[in-house]
């Protein structure tokens, strides 16, 4: 099993979102922190835009939009470099995005809600939603292997 740790296991989402914030500041794009906190998990290809207006196609778009979520690029390095198959694989991800991604890969996700407000429908493609990591492990320690 894979876990996405930045956001999932290290509540990291708020200096994600504060640092993105500032940046977009910085550039003459002021956007409210909820705004950004609300894309954080996604790509910076594809929060770029959605925050910032600044295009997919544009050069600046372009040298921004390798491998990121909820493109299955980034889940497909993962299996690489852990040297694992996409049929033994499990992704526990915090968002949508992390969901998506997995779908894209082929392979099944399971949803933690910790670090946001996100609702269960926005979970709608995981097999399985837990609250944390802690909900997770006593789920699995219950003798409950199967989702």
């Amino acid at each position: 099993m894979r876990f996405d740790v930045d956001g999932t296991l290290i509540d990291s989402n708020g200096a994600h979102a504060l640092s993105w914030q500032q940046a977009l500041a910085e550039h003459g794009k002021p956007v409210p922190l909820d705004q950004v906190r609300r894309l954080i998990g996604m790509g910076g290809d594809k929060l770029l835009p959605g925050l910032s207006g600044i295009e997919e196609e544009s050069a600046v778009g372009k040298a921004i939009s390798a491998r990121s979520k909820p493109d299955p690029d980034i889940v497909h390095a993962a299996l690489s470099r852990a040297d694992a198959a996409a049929d033994g694989a499990v992704m526990v991800g915090d968002t949508p995005y992390d969901l998506e991604a997995a779908n894209r890969a082929g392979i099944p996700a399971i949803a933690l809600r910790c670090g946001r407000t996100w609702a269960d429908v926005d979970f709608a493609r995981g097999i399985a939603i837990f609250d944390d990591p802690t909900a997770l492990l006593n789920h699995w320690q219950g003798g409950v292997a199967q989702l």
